[in-house]
Formats: C-alpha cells, structure tokens, sequence
C-alpha cells in the first residue's frame, strides 16, 4: 500500500483481502485502489510470496478490464501479459471483481485473486464470495474518505478560528498569515508550498509576505518581479491554476527559489481581494511525485477559503503600515510645528533685527560683520526649515519664508541699478495671514522699487511693517524725486495689485526732493 494511506484503511483492506484468499482457497489476493483517471493510489495484498503480479503488472493487464466490466472478469495466465520475468511465468488462474465506488467517493479498485500453478477455475460461489468481500473493501474505502473529509473540515474550522482570534485581536496581522499559509494552505490542503505576494508601492516589485514549505521559508529572499504569472495575477485579478505551473508561460520565480521550486508541479495562483481591491496573490504549489499531487487542483474551493482569510490579514497588515506611518508624520509635524513657531520665528526676528542694524550703521567694519552674523543665522534657517520640509507631508511643505522673498526681490532691484536700499522690517512676516499674500508683496516690492528708483537716486529705504490689522509697504527715494514723472501705467498696476487684497495705493512727494509710495493692504 501506498506510504501515505490511512493505517486504518490499509489494515481493513489488508485484512479483506485475507478473508477472500481463506474463503476461495487462492493463494494470494489484492486490492488495487485508482483514482479517477485510473492512476495507482493504494495497494493492500496477501499471501503474495513473490509469485503474484506486481501492483503496475495489475494496473496495465487487467484493471481496465475488469474496470470497465459489469462483472467479475475471468483472466488465465496474467504474468505472461505483465512483463513478469520469464522464471516466473506459469498459469496463474486470476479473478477481478470492481470495488464499487459510489458518486461522492474518489476512488475506485479492483480485488483480485490468484490460484496457483495450474489451479482450477474459480467457482460461481467462490465469485460471489469475492463479490461481497469487493463490496465491503469499497465501504471501507467510502468510510476513510468520509472520515478524511470531516478530519479535514475539522482542520479549516480549526485554522479558520485561530487566524479570526489572530485578526480580532489586533496584534500581528503577520501572523495571521503565516497561520493561513503555514496551518490552512499545507496542512489542511497538503500544499507543498504556499506564499503570499503582495505590490509594493511605486515599485514593479512585489513583496514576499509569508511562505512556507520547500525550504523557501529560509531563502533570503524578500521581494520579486513583478513580470512574472504572480504579477500577472495581481493586475488581472484573476486566478490561474494549472497541472504543471512551472511549464506556463510567463513563469518566474526569484533566483534564489528557482531550484526548490523545480520539483512543483500542480499550483495554483489566487488573487487576494478585500472590497474589491486585489491586495496580493496567493501562490500554493505541489510537488510532482507527491500523493497529494493528484487531487490538487480539486482543493480550489478549500484554498479559496483561505485566499479570503489572507486578504482580510494582509488588509490588516496594510493598515497598520498606514497607522504607523501616520503616527510618525503626526511626530514629525510636532516637531517641526515646535521648530517653526518658536525657533525659527525666533531665528527670523534676530535676522530681521540684524538687517534693521545694519541699516543703521554707517562704520564698513561694523556693516561687514553684521553682514556675517546674517549670513550664519540665515544659513542655520535654511537648515532647519529644509530638515521640516523633510519632515512634513508634501501637501504642508510651503515655499520660501516671506522675508526671504523681500530680499530676492531687493537683491534683483539692486543688480539692475547699480544701488544697495536700506531694509526695514519690522513685525512677523511669518504669521499665517500674511504669508497668505507673500506673492503679492515680493511682487510689490519688486514693481515699487523698479518705480521709485531713478538714476539720480542717492539712497533708497524699504520699510515692511507689519500691524495688527495691515501690511504696509514703503519705498522712500532721497534723489531725485519723481512725483509726477512716474508713468500713470505703472502707478496703475501697483494700485490694482493692492486692491486685488482690499489695499489702497499712496504716493507721498516731501520737501527737498524725497518721494514716498505706500502700499497698504489688510493683514487680517
């Protein structure tokens, strides 16, 4: 018999074939067990002795005979049909009766029975005998395999419970998993090998979540292309089962697994799907010469059953990624809010402090190390706020501080005519409602400066204040003043930038020459 049978069906079989040996007087007697294409799956014989036709001898001479009769099939001299060796061929007086096989069994057989050398046929009594004793070996063989089924049935409810407990409990969702393909899929299918794939995001490779079987388990292996049939599955969402899945086209397993998974013939490939989202692929497998090999593709409905489970777990595994990933953005923001509202803003308002100063000062010496000092803290901001924006999502990543806009703005005025403004800043250009309108003032202070400089002007000053209630701009030319001569045209855009806001529009002309334009627009 077959190293996998039930003990407890070998022995009944054994035993069966015993009595219809001792009631008919043959010298030897077998029970031939096949599956529903006719291939060998049990052999129980008795009082053998080397003379009685192997179990393949049986299978090619005579089962398909005595298979496809409605009757117990007489045959003389089998061993000169079955290829035994010549010393042993000799009559052999052989009966086979069919083991009867109802719609819900799996297998069927023949019991044969052998005379010796030269012995009589059998009697219509001894066939009758042997009638009853095949339809006893088909009723054990109904009743292992009702057993088997509920032993089996037994196991899913058991796996089942224990990955629900697993999911429910919210610890490890990877356990779970490894409890479907580990318990479920090898031991209540008799896969070989079970995997399950997943994509791994803004990738073309998949990643391995759990596997087990074939010594895969220890691969070093943690992710595969995803241009192979497990890829394939996982953009169709359709499943893929095969008799060879190492010989379908498209088959490609990572290097490391190649020779392991050499012997798998049978698998299956099975979308996981969650609310109608394909979250990964199982992958079960069966090795070629394995028992179980034969009735593999028949246990879709019982891997079917798992896949659900695995979709659950691995939707569970998604999302808390998703939570953690979360609650280190949420930390990170912390920090980074902590950083902008108090260190930075702190760092701002000493640059701010230390550009007013150096506005003031008329020592080169005192300019030039101011000028240094501003240099260090604005590279020590630009630091801190590229390690935030680092830190926080893309959607809260701003652009450039407000402050740092102005200063473009008066290094490019400053490149164009040839002259250095005087920059007075004086409140938070930070705060929320005025960075809301940080395009408008740099672009302000661009047109107002390209304004009011002339190229007679000896000193230029810009003020940004910033009030409870209005951002004020002011450009204050000490040359030559430009009263009137300034192009309605350009006055005109200023003036539409500012109300574009709700702001307004003043030009100032003082005694000795000097010109002021103010630009005003609500800070709240």
């Amino acid at each position: 018999m077959a190293e996998d049978a039930d003990p407890r069906l070998r022995d009944a079989l054994t035993q069966i074939a015993r009595s219809a040996a001792d009631l008919t007087g043959s010298a030897c007697a077998a029970i031939v067990l096949v599956d529903e294409r006719r291939n060998l799956t049990q052999v129980a014989s008795s009082g053998a002795d080397g003379g009685f036709p192997p179990a393949a001898a049986l299978r090619d001479a005579a089962l398909g005979a005595v298979l496809d009769s409605a009757s117990a099939g007489h045959l003389h001299d089998l061993r000169e049909e079955s290829g035994v060796p010549p010393g042993r061929r000799g009559g052999l007086n052989l009966v086979g009766t069919r083991v009867p096989s109802s719609p819900r069994a799996q297998a069927r057989g023949v019991l044969f029975l052998g005379g010796g050398s030269g012995a009589a046929a059998f009697s219509s009594a001894q066939e009758k005998a042997v009638t009853v004793l095949a339809d006893a070996a088909g009723m054990a063989v109904e009743h292992a395999q009702i057993v088997e089924r509920e032993h089996r049935h037994h196991q899913l409810l058991e796996t089942t419970a224990k990955v629900t407990r697993l999911l429910l409990k919210h610890d490890d969702p990877g356990q779970a998993l490894h409890e479907v393909v580990r318990s479920g899929i090898r031991q209540v299918c008799g896969a070989d090998v079970s995997a399950v794939f997943c994509a791994k995001d803004a990738s073309d490779q998949l990643l391995v979540i759990a596997v087990d079987g074939l010594g895969l388990d220890k691969a070093p292996v943690t992710q595969m292309s995803s241009n192979s049939l497990v890829g394939r599955v996982l953009d169709s969402g359709r499943e893929l089962l095969s008799e060879d899945l190492t010989s379908v086209p498209g088959y490609n397993p990572p290097e490391e697994w190649r020779e392991a998974l050499s012997v798998m013939g049978p698998g299956m490939l099975v979308p996981l799907v969650a609310n109608t989202v394909v979250l990964g692929v199982l992958q079960v497998g069966w090795r070629r010469d394995s028992p179980n090999a034969r009735n593999a593709l028949s246990q879709r409905g019982m891997v079917c059953a798992f896949a659900h489970q695995a979709a659950l777990a691995l939707q569970h595994l998604r999302a808390e990624d998703e939570r953690a990933k979360l609650l280190v953005l949420k930390e990170r923001d912390r920090i980074a809010s902590e950083l902008g509202d108090s260190v930075i803003e702190s760092l701002s308002a000493a640059e701010l402090d230390l550009h007013s100063a150096a506005g003031l000062s008329r020592q080169a010496e005192v300019r030039r190390r101011v000028d240094a000092a501003i240099g260090s803290v604005e590279t020590s901001i630009q630091v801190m706020r590229d390690t935030i924006f680092q830190t926080r999502p893309p959607s809260q990543q701003g652009g450039l501080p407000v402050w740092q806009r102005v200063l473009d703005e008066l290094d490019s005025v400053c490149l164009a005519c040839g002259i250095q403004p005087r920059l007075v800043l004086t409140g938070q250009l930070d705060r929320e409602n005025v960075a809301s309108a940080h395009t408008e003032l740099a672009a302000a202070v661009h047109d107002t400066l390209t304004v009011a400089t002339t190229e007679t002007s000896t000193s230029v000053e810009v003020t940004v204040r910033v009030a409870e209630t209005e951002l004020v701009l002011t450009v204050t030319d000490a040359g030559r003043g430009v009263g009137e001569e300034i192009p309605a045209a350009k006055l005109s855009d200023l003036e539409r930038r500012a109300r574009s806001q709700g702001g307004w529009l003043d030009v100032r002309r003082a005694d000795g020459g000097t010109t002021s334009i103010e630009w005003h627009i609500p800070a709240a």
